[in-house]
Parts: C-alpha cells; structure tokens; sequence
C-alpha cells in the first residue's frame, strides 16, 4: 500500500527552514525536511519521525516561555532557535503533517480506499436517495396541503352557515323588539312614537331613488350613509313624524332599507302617514 497524495515538508510550508544551519545543526529538527510522494510505499519509521518531530518543535517552540512538553523530549540546545524560528505556525504545521500520515496509514490498515469511481458512484447513490426521499416528502407535503385546502373550504363553509345564523338570531331579536314597540306606540297614540329598529340588513337607495319625485333631492339621497345594523335605530331620530320633509322621509327609507309601502306617486302627508301607521301596525 502506498500514500494516496504527496505530502509535503514542513519546510516546504515554511521556507524559513529550508536550508537553515541552525535546523541542520540539530538532528531532532531534521525531520521539517522528510517528505512522501504519492505512491511511496507506507513507511512506519517515517510515521515516527513525524511523531518525534512534532514533540521537537514543540519543545523548541515552547522553553523559553512555559514547560507543559514533558521533560523526556526536552532539549535545552533546541532554546537558541526560538521564538523566531520555531513559531507556533511551524507547530501548527507539524501537527497538521502528522495528522496527514496518519490518515494514510489508518485507511490501509482499517478500511478499504475506495478508487474514485467508486467514490462518484457512492456520492451518486447518495444523491439519488436524498433527492427520492426529497420527491417522497414533496408528495406528503402536497398531500397535506390539499387536505388542509378542503378543511379550510369546510371551515369557509361553517363559517358561512354560522354568520347566517347569527343573522338570523339577529333579525328575530330585531322582530321580538319591534313587537314591544309597535303595541307601546298603538297603546299610546297621543305620544310621539318610539321609533321600530332596523330589521332588514343593508341600506335602502336603490328604494329611496325609486320613490323620489325630486330629482334635485338625489344628491343628498346618495350622501347619506347611515350604515345601520340589525337591531339599531335611526341617528337623531325625530319622533315628531308631521315636521318631516320629504328628504327625511327619503333617508328614513334609506336607514331601514324598508319603503313602508309608499310609491312615487304619493305626497308627503301620505308618505307620513305610512310611516306613522308602519311604527304603530307594521309587522314583517
């Protein structure tokens, strides 16, 4: 078995150290010049020096500064060479190279190197399983949002069916309510009537225009917006019914979305007694 890739020397790295005396002077740094090239039969010793090196630079690089290198791979003749020879970066190296060897030399003797083909064809089939498992999740995850989709369009649904009810409690409340104030305002003719609360959503133009017989009131019919719920009265009611003119008949009509039975052709004493009678008989 042979080193799959070169490796360097430490001084290859660090040129510093090529050819220095004070390295060549001293045979425990020899080693920042071995070097392996790819296809070099796997050499132990070599693995050694490299290990042997890496406690030499560390002895250089560390005496003058602390002494946590045990004692047995001291060398006091190594302090002259530091620190501005023997940096940390050289060590860092060393270490680095070793941890290279070591690699080749652990993947002959634990498991089998796979030739680059074989390394494609693995990262391939890995490949094609993430992206399968991806198009698995992908079709889950549709799947889910479809069922999501039909939960919302029920939920849409009851959510319908629940605002019509609503709606409906509403105007019956409204009818009970009317009811109490019709037979007050029928028991109690001599005294302004109360006013009935609206019972029909929305707001009346479309009747109020159809009833005007005064073109020039059309205007102020479109501007009125009173907006009115289901179950409110009109704003600033005006119980005294015989002062109306006919613009407040025309927005009564707009607020209760209701004409109470009065067409184009009536005058507005007639348009008053409609709304007058509607308070005190009308029931829907």
């Amino acid at each position: 078995m042979s080193y799959p890739v070169a490796v360097g020397s430490i001084a290859d790295v660090h040129p510093i150290l090529t050819n220095n005396p004070r390295i060549l002077n001293h045979a425990a740094l020899n080693g920042v010049f071995s070097s392996k090239n790819a296809a070099d039969a796997l050499d132990n010793q070599a693995l050694l020096d490299a290990d042997q090196t890496v406690k030499s630079l560390e002895s250089a690089h560390s005496e003058r500064f602390h002494f946590d290198i045990p004692f047995k791979y001291l060398d006091m003749k190594l302090a002259a060479l530091m620190p501005d020879l023997i940096s940390n970066d050289v060590v860092q190296s060393s270490k680095t190279r070793l941890h290279a060897m070591r690699g080749a030399h652990a993947a002959h003797d634990f498991q089998e190197v796979a030739t680059l083909a074989q390394l494609l064809t693995l990262i391939q089939d890995n490949h094609n399983t993430v992206i399968g498992r991806m198009d698995h999740l992908d079709d889950r995850l549709n799947g889910i949002d479809e069922r999501l989709n039909g939960i919302d369009e029920r939920l849409n649904g009851i959510d319908g069916r629940l605002n019509r009810i609503n709606n409906r409690l509403e105007e019956h409340a409204a009818y009970v309510k009317n009811t109490r104030i019709i037979n007050k305002n029928r028991s109690q003719p001599t005294i302004p009537p109360t006013p009935l609360v609206k019972i029909i959503g929305g707001d009346g133009h479309t009747l109020a225009q159809a009833i005007c017989s005064q073109q020039a009131l059309t205007p102020a019919i479109q501007q009125y917006q009173p907006r009115g719920t289901i179950g409110s009265c009109p704003p600033n009611f005006n119980p005294n019914i015989d002062s109306y003119s006919h613009l407040d008949i025309l927005k009564l009509v707009v607020f209760y979305n209701d004409a109470f039975g009065i067409v184009q052709a009536d005058p507005v004493h007639e348009r008053k007694t409609k709304i007058r009678n509607s308070f005190a008989e009308y029931m829907v």
